[in-house]
């Protein structure tokens, strides 16, 4: 694709461009590869796993909810495992055909600490 002023835009997709990238595009994208490997590793307060209570130094107690939109981006990522457990290994292989192949895919193995 080429802008009004001439400059070249790559049209090349961009499949890293965010932990949450939905599963069907990569998916799609992965029919012309024979094996789909997918798993992440997260860490930090925004991938809660189950509601906690903090005391902040002025002795107010925060809430935080696992699955709270506010807080936690688990929202996105958990489409890539279907909503299916969280520090579990799920590669399962499910396999599609396509063409001449058998392709093999798996749901993301997502594990967290936070």
């Amino acid at each position: 694709m080429v802008l009004s002023r001439g400059s070249l835009l790559n049209t090349r997709p961009r499949i890293t461009s965010g932990s949450h990238k939905n599963i069907s595009e990569i998916a799609n994208f992965m029919l012309s590869e024979s094996h789909f490997p997918y798993v992440l590793f997260l860490e930090g307060s925004n991938f809660l796993t189950e509601n906690i209570s903090i005391t902040r130094p002025d002795g107010r107690v925060v809430n935080l909810e696992y699955n709270s939109g506010i807080l936690n981006r688990l929202d996105r990522l958990t489409a890539a495992n279907y909503g299916m457990p969280i520090n579990s290994n799920l590669c399962i292989n499910k396999f599609v055909n396509h063409k001449d192949k058998s392709i093999m895919l798996q749901a993301a193995s997502i594990y967290t600490q936070g």
